[in-house]
């Protein structure tokens, strides 16, 4: 392999690794921003939350 054919290699590999850095980033934004729309949700402020223990003798969660 020449010394060009190097170069290019690893100027490839870097801008493969920044395309995929851009859409990781992309989509982890777009799930922040839904996970941020569902804490500011109205409709569930008063609702309670579910709470589930672990019964020791079966190891299945239960209500409390």
């Amino acid at each position: 392999m020449s010394a060009m054919t190097g170069i290019v290699a690893g100027l490839a590999t870097a801008a493969g690794a920044f395309a995929l850095y851009r859409y990781a980033e992309r989509r982890a934004r777009a799930l922040r921003r839904a996970v941020e729309e569902r804490r500011r949700d109205p409709q569930r402020a008063g609702k309670p939350v579910l709470d589930f223990e672990r019964d020791p003798e079966t190891g299945v969660y239960r209500s409390k």
